[in-house]
């Protein structure tokens, strides 16, 4: 797993966007590309093909002919690579780099965090972003998660879930009315115009994901916000790290919820007694150190 050819070709990808990261032999990093995400269970074939071309050609251009006969690893981690979509993805890249030799791997986007968290130590591994998810690592594998269930029914510790909170507090008169004054002026929002955007607007969860950058610009301000944040993380803690039983295990975070909110993450975990991790606003540089 760990040893390198010539070149690995690692990915990051989302639904918005993936970042290709090249590095040769000795772990010097040739390019990092920025490009469209790629998420199986949302495009077709054709589609996927179009945007991984464009990788392909970019990466053939900067290997030499021994290099492709030296051969090039390829680990796609991504959103939307289940169980279902591995072997699939895993066939669409071997297909768009079929001139080079190729070791294919397609992994979970979870398991990007996993490995860039823990690199091979045993641990809890949590993505803290738009939503929220888990998994027991055992240094090699997941062997344990808990799911998400999504905004609707769970996704507690991620900015959806920060966002309702906050819409409940300020709109049920559950904080001081300065703190509704300074949300409506600084959003734009009111009641009306929320209730809009929820419920007869697509993509809710993004709209309401966006209201963490209030709390984010105010929590030093308002102590109710601060509490909002650690609140959101012990329901993500109660919900999806209890059920593991494993609290002598260090709990690392990914994401930027979990970069943004680190004072209130440590100390939800440190409430319940358990171990603050590794905290990492992206998996890249620790899967870098994992790959290389």
């Amino acid at each position: 797993m760990r040893s390198l050819t010539s070149f690995t070709l690692l990915a990051d990808s989302g639904g918005t966007k993936t970042l290709w990261t090249l590095i040769n032999a000795d772990g010097t990093i040739v390019f990092n590309h920025k490009a469209e995400g790629i998420n199986p269970l949302l495009l077709d074939d054709d589609e996927i093909t179009r945007r991984l071309t464009d990788v392909q050609q970019m990466t053939m251009q900067l290997m030499q002919p021994a290099d492709t006969l030296a051969g090039i690893n390829i680990f796609f981690y991504g959103s939307g690579v289940t169980v279902s979509q591995q072997t699939r993805m895993e066939q669409l890249l071997r297909d768009c780099f079929a001139a080079t030799h190729t070791d294919i791997h397609a992994h979970s986007d979870m398991l990007a965090a996993a490995r860039a968290l823990c690199q091979d130590k045993e641990g809890i591994a949590c993505i803290l972003g738009t939503g929220s998810n888990s998994c027991r690592y055992d240094g090699k594998n997941i062997v344990e998660q808990t799911p998400s269930l999504g905004f609707i029914l769970g996704d507690e510790g991620g900015a959806v879930h920060m966002g309702k909170l906050l819409l409940n507090t300020i709109y049920k008169g559950l904080c001081d009315k300065s703190i509704k004054v300074a949300f409506e002026e600084e959003t734009g929002e009111n009641l009306q115009s929320v209730i809009e955007k929820i419920y007869r607007q697509p993509m809710p969860n993004t709209f309401i994901a966006s209201l963490t950058h209030f709390i984010h610009n105010h929590i030093e301000e308002y102590p109710v916000l601060a509490d909002i944040v650690t609140n959101s993380f012990k329901a993500f803690i109660h919900h999806n790290i209890l059920p593991y039983h494993c609290s002598s295990l260090p709990i690392h975070a990914l994401g930027g919820i979990a970069w943004a909110f680190q004072q209130q993450w440590r100390e939800a975990l440190r409430s319940v007694n358990f171990q603050p991790g590794t905290i990492a606003q992206s998996p890249t540089e620790g899967l870098l150190r994992f790959h290389t």
